[in-house]
């Protein structure tokens, strides 16, 4: 009987411990020699969708700060970012007028809504609010 009621406490700690993890709102920290700061992030999809996205749409993160390119346009603004946690402001950009217009507002609007981030290999994904699905998935090279 008691061997019965250790195994059903143990168990029971591994299925806790193992339900603990893998959401965007608690994303486990970046392999060593990848950084969020410094490189150049390249736009690669909006979540896990088949959309399109602006054509050498870039992120890339420095101290505080953010600089992109969301196809036609550049921007610029402030970025905290505290352990996974990360909240893009609303900056300044140019304001050129282009083809991919919408899938450049698109691309700005999910960054302004990315509350968290996790690094899986070269891989940088954002997470909105409580997790979930990612809202852009980059890569860098």
């Amino acid at each position: 009987m008691k061997k019965i009621l250790l195994w059903v406490i143990v168990l029971g700690i591994l299925g806790i411990s193992a339900c603990s993890g893998g959401s965007g709102a608690n994303p486990t920290p970046p392999p060593a020699g990848v950084t969020l700061e410094g490189p150049l992030w390249h736009l690669q999809s909006f979540g896990y969708t088949r959309m399109a996205v602006p054509a050498r749409a870039t992120l890339r993160l420095t101290k505080g700060a953010y600089q992109g390119f969301s196809g036609c346009n550049h921007m610029q603004g402030k970025v905290r970012i505290r352990g996974n946690s990360i909240r893009f402001e609303p900056g300044v950009s140019t304001m050129l007028a282009c083809d991919q217009i919408s899938l450049e507002s698109r691309y700005r609007r999910l960054l302004y809504r990315s509350r968290s981030f996790r690094i899986e290999g070269k891989r940088l994904l954002l997470f909105g609010e409580g997790g979930g699905a990612p809202l852009l998935i980059f890569s860098t090279k």
